[in-house]
């Protein structure tokens, strides 16, 4: 079941308290000390609302974790019963095999040439062997000097690779992993946002000096830019266990 999350209209909230400080700042009816006397009602309602919007944003971290552990047990149950097609004796068998013909590959498409080969033979464990290997020894213990394409006949090994392990309750699988990690990023920025707005003065001090920020423990937030696309890409990783 999806994570319910309430937690969104509190950071609403807090953006339309910034807007009207910033109208009252602006406002040339007020004195200064008039600005300062109505920000701080302002600043004191905000502070009036942390501890409900507390228990709200623990309340979604909360259901974040069970949606997380119930995907967990799904994957973990997908893998097994994936894992059961496969006999794993003769895979290692097959992937000896295929270290032999990478590691005496004169090019990258010596070793697309030779999985065009094995896919022909129809086997299976023999294709998926050798993707696998391939795909783990190239730009590795197995490099060429054309780096562009032994990069493109490695991605070609991982796409096949996957394209062997895949089943349908994985693929959704996956797609409800994803989904759950997109909703876990927005949480987790919402939440340093509320923890920025309530705790001011702690901002810089990360965990353990500001209640919000302390629900945070156990989440990484990962941004990268691919060096091919160039696009801006975010993973989550979670340490709940």
């Amino acid at each position: 079941m999806k994570p319910v999350i309430m937690s969104g209209s509190i950071v609403n909230e807090l953006a339309d308290l910034q807007k009207r400080k910033a109208v009252i700042a602006g406002d040339p009816r007020f004195s200064t000390e008039g600005k300062a006397q109505e920000i701080q009602k302002l600043d004191a309602q905000r502070n009036a609302s942390a501890p409900k919007a507390l228990t709200t944003f623990k309340g979604d971290w909360t259901e974040m974790r069970r949606a997380y552990s119930e995907l967990k047990a799904e994957r973990e149950q997908i893998a097994e019963a994936v894992a059961k097609q496969w006999d794993f004796q003769r895979l290692n068998y097959e992937r000896t095999t295929a270290t032999g013909i990478v590691s005496a590959a004169r090019n990258p498409q010596d070793v697309q040439d030779a999985y065009e080969g094995v896919k022909l033979g129809g086997d299976r464990h023999a294709m998926r062997a050798f993707a696998e290997t391939a795909a783990s020894m190239l730009g590795g213990v197995k490099a060429f000097s054309d780096a562009g394409a032994m990069s493109a006949v490695r991605k070609s090994m991982q796409t096949e690779a996957a394209k062997l392990t895949a089943s349908p309750e994985m693929q959704t699988q996956r797609e409800a992993e994803a989904e759950l990690s997109g909703e876990i990023a927005r949480l987790y920025e919402r939440t340093q946002q509320a923890a920025n707005e309530f705790y001011p003065s702690s901002r810089t001090l990360g965990i353990g000096s500001n209640p919000f920020l302390d629900l945070l423990t156990g989440v990484q937030i990962n941004k990268r830019v691919d060096p091919e696309t160039l696009a801006q890409e975010t993973s989550v990783d979670v340490n709940w266990d």
